[in-house]
């Protein structure tokens, strides 16, 4: 029976020792760091300190996380189904509807019959009761109607979003504090325009040009509607974006009573939208770790490893980490040949290694590029890996390359039926269906090859099936499987040659 691949400090050191030494010499500062972590596995207690901003990665120092949040609400990072809550009103303002969801929430104003339908008349009518004129009410109703509507039959959520909305409608107080812990330069309690901007183009998942568009329609339409003017300038203010969030802006009507029901709870499933029930976040995780929601810019940890199992590189993000595999000179640079070298040293063959090549650098080096003028030789930049975010994952990494432990938890909640401790190829896929972005068919092909590249890599056989363990497709994202996977094959090629050339002598010897 296989079991489940533990990446001790011993069998760390002996996936490290298997490097040549000659190619250990040429080891750059940054990937040696990684090196080392990988070969000492010494676990970083961070006390009560959580590392999200890494002097070597400026764009985590620039777009910094909120810190201390779990210390104002209950599990900031674990997504709430009816309610809109931050760090200045951890039980939200009024009593939310039980079976609505916030984004149901958010777009209801448009259902003035409640019907559970918003017909294009009454989005025209709706943006007439919010004051804009003719023209541009008439505009919106074939745009938003036109994008959204055939998709509301399974899901409208868009990519390259400020992923305040989960997958399911819910709201995540954690990615909502991020707007304004990223871009409100001076802690303004509002966004300029420029800053709101700035948000949307940082938000951007690769050629999600829908995604592009519709974040900026809906963020102009919104501080256009709601932004006011305040000595420091005209502001979309925290507390109207919230509102905004849940709808009640809309309606200009502030509820200031708490629903006890509410009181030191958090509701994250209703029974009147299944979906929140069929793919449940997961419970009492901030009991297990420091504010779970909160980004770790260079540490993976779970549940079962709240500090991670090595000591983390200081100057790598862990979507950096997760590509040093493929960095073997250690230039900051992939190069295809790189690539297909990297596919052959993890055991895949030359047909799949070969076609590897074009798939990623065709993608992605662009999108990493120093320049917007493409780069013929198609090379893949460590330093902004960041930029490469496509759309329609699973959310695990943030826009800026850090580690997210709830959204990770939250592959396994949602889809590990039975809580076997992995997943099936099945319930892989259905995650993979489940964090599709609408009109979104790059991220929609890039998730579906790396989570099922993924599983054929590392799937072991258990007594519950076939299965992706938790801890393995963690190592797939700091990288540090991939040395052991590569250490692995590596053993078992030696294995064969050796068996080979024992036959040669035997038979020679009759």
């Amino acid at each position: 029976m296989a079991t489940a691949a533990t990446l001790t400090p011993s069998s760390l050191r002996c996936i490290a020792s298997q490097r040549p030494h000659a190619r250990s010499r040429r080891l750059s500062a940054r990937t040696s760091t990684l090196v080392r972590a990988v070969q000492s596995a010494e676990i970083t207690k961070n006390g009560d300190s959580v590392v999200s901003a890494i002097d070597a990665v400026p764009i985590t120092k620039q777009r910094k996380v909120p810190e201390g949040l779990d210390s104002k609400m209950q599990n900031p990072g674990q997504p709430r189904a009816n309610i809109t809550c931050d760090a200045e009103h951890p039980n939200g303002t009024y009593t939310p509807p039980e079976d609505m969801t916030v984004l149901q929430q958010h777009v209801a104003f448009w259902d003035p019959d409640f019907d559970g339908k918003i017909y294009p008349q009454d989005t025209y009518r709706g943006f007439r009761r919010l004051g804009f004129n003719v023209l541009v009410s008439a505009v919106a109703a074939p745009v938003i109607h036109g994008s959204l509507a055939y998709w509301t039959q399974k899901s409208s959520k868009h990519g390259s979003d400020s992923e305040t909305f989960d997958t399911e409608g819910r709201f995540v107080p954690q990615k909502f504090e991020e707007i304004f812990s990223k871009y409100d330069k001076g802690n303004k309690g509002g966004l300029t325009k420029d800053e709101m901007m700035d948000m949307v183009r940082g938000n951007r998942n690769i050629m999600d040009f829908v995604g592009w568009a519709a974040a900026y329609l809906e963020w102009s339409f919104t501080f256009t509607l709601l932004a006011k003017d305040t000595p420091q300038g005209k502001l979309l203010l925290k507390d109207d974006a919230r509102g905004c969030i849940d709808g009640t802006i809309f309606y200009k009507v502030e509820q200031e009573s708490k629903s006890a029901k509410q009181q030191g709870a958090v509701v994250s499933s209703l029974d009147a939208v299944p979906i929140t029930k069929q793919h449940r976040a997961p419970e009492g995780l901030d009991s297990k770790m420091q504010n779970p929601g909160q980004p770790r810019a260079n540490i993976t940890c779970d549940a079962e490893h709240p500090d991670g199992t090595y000591s983390p590189p200081e100057d790598m993000t862990v979507l950096q980490q997760h590509v040093a595999f493929w960095d073997q000179d250690a230039d900051g640079k992939i190069w295809p040949l790189d690539t297909y070298r990297g596919f052959r040293r993890l055991g895949f063959n030359v047909l799949v290694s070969g076609l590897a090549v074009p798939v990623i650098h065709g993608t992605f080096a662009y999108w990493s590029g120093p320049s917007w003028i493409p780069d013929p030789r198609f090379i893949i930049h460590i330093a902004n890996m960041h930029k490469t975010k496509h759309g329609s994952d699973s959310e695990t990494f943030d826009t800026e390359g850090r580690f997210v432990p709830q959204k990770f938890e939250e592959i396994f909640s949602k889809y590990d039926k039975g809580n076997k401790g992995g997943l099936t190829i099945s319930e892989l896929n259905e995650m993979v269906l489940g964090n599709r972005n609408i009109m979104d068919p790059t991220g929609w092909i890039a998730e579906w090859l790396e989570w099922n590249v993924t599983y054929y890599l590392l799937a072991k056989e258990t007594p519950k099936g076939k299965l992706l363990l938790k801890d393995d497709a963690r190592g797939a994202i700091d990288g540090t499987i991939f040395f052991k996977v590569e250490k692995e094959v590596a053993a078992g090629r030696l294995k064969k040659k050796q068996l080979h050339g024992g036959l040669e002598k035997t038979r020679k010897a009759e």
